[in-house]
């Protein structure tokens, strides 16, 4: 018998050939999803309707699917989507074209669609068969500078906090110089907050330190500015959650995205974990600096 109000989770993976498909499939056994690679679109709503899953489901979907087709797999997802008990959400992984050239020479794989074509010509063609699937994502993952532990600590902060029936929220901070994360739903800009970099005292240190929290509290602006966002964000999260979203990601910008957005971000996540929401927080730059340091 059906376990009452069991939500059935299932995740669809897509994208152009070479972006990451397999290895995020993989990543997604890891975590705890059942993994199904290139399953026919029509036999999922046969998968669906039966018993309730034991495990979420990672379904990997492609031009070599058979029946494939971007209007077949979108029609079928929202059929899905109207089922008792199940919740759908279309993963599409991103690739610049010259990275998926640099991935196909480098490991001299055949392109699916290249038997009458040039590499260059498979890729333009192919992103065109499936440029609505990208359009309709609900999440959407950039994989041109990820390797597998880039793309594994991506998935981990959109999937892994996901319990129950409760949305999925993650942070990020970053800077604007180095451009907007992907994926993200919705940008806070706190470069209107006072700057520790020109303090000299402040510059070497980042929005975790004792200092430049004290510093940047005393802005004249952050007050107000924490108490409206995090009302806004207590009124926004639950409609997106109702409107069906499963994962929602919120970028924290500044100049360096050493200080203020750090700050910015802790802060708010802090107050936001108050109200009952499950989130995680990632900051890109303060990443890349160990990275770099290491």
């Amino acid at each position: 018998m059906p376990e009452k109000n069991k939500i059935n989770e299932v995740i669809i993976i897509t994208g152009p050939s070479g972006a990451g498909k397999t290895t995020a499939i993989n990543i997604l056994e890891d975590i705890g999803f059942e993994p199904i690679d290139n399953i026919p679109i029509e036999l999922i709503g046969r998968l669906l309707s039966g018993p309730d899953l034991v495990k979420p489901l990672a379904l990997g979907i492609d031009i070599r699917t058979r029946g494939f087709s971007s209007e077949n797999l979108l029609q079928a997802i929202s059929s899905w989507k109207v089922m008792g008990r199940v919740r759908v959400s279309l993963l599409y992984l991103d690739c610049d074209k010259h990275e998926l050239e640099q991935r196909f020479n480098g490991t001299r794989r055949r392109h699916p669609l290249s038997s009458n074509n040039t590499l260059e010509s498979a890729i333009n063609e192919e992103k065109k068969l499936i440029k609505n699937l990208r359009v309709k994502a609900d999440i959407l993952l950039d994989t041109s500078k990820l390797n597998p532990n880039g793309l594994k600590a991506q998935l981990i902060k959109f999937l892994g906090c996901a319990v129950d029936d409760m949305m999925g929220v993650s942070f990020q901070s970053f800077s604007f110089k180095r451009s907007v994360p992907p994926g993200v739903d919705m940008v806070f800009d706190c470069r209107f907050l006072g700057n520790p970099f020109w303090v000299p005292e402040l510059r070497d240190l980042t929005g975790k330190d004792s200092a430049v929290r004290s510093y940047l509290s005393k802005d004249k602006n952050w007050k107000s500015f924490l108490l409206k966002t995090v009302d806004i964000l207590n009124f926004l999260l639950p409609t997106y959650q109702g409107a069906g979203k499963a994962y929602f990601q919120i970028g924290f910008g500044c100049s360096g995205g050493q200080h203020r957005s750090v700050f910015s971000a802790d802060t708010i996540a802090r107050e936001l974990r108050k109200s009952g929401w499950i989130l995680t927080v990632d900051h890109r730059e303060l990443k890349k600096s160990e990275n770099a340091s290491q």
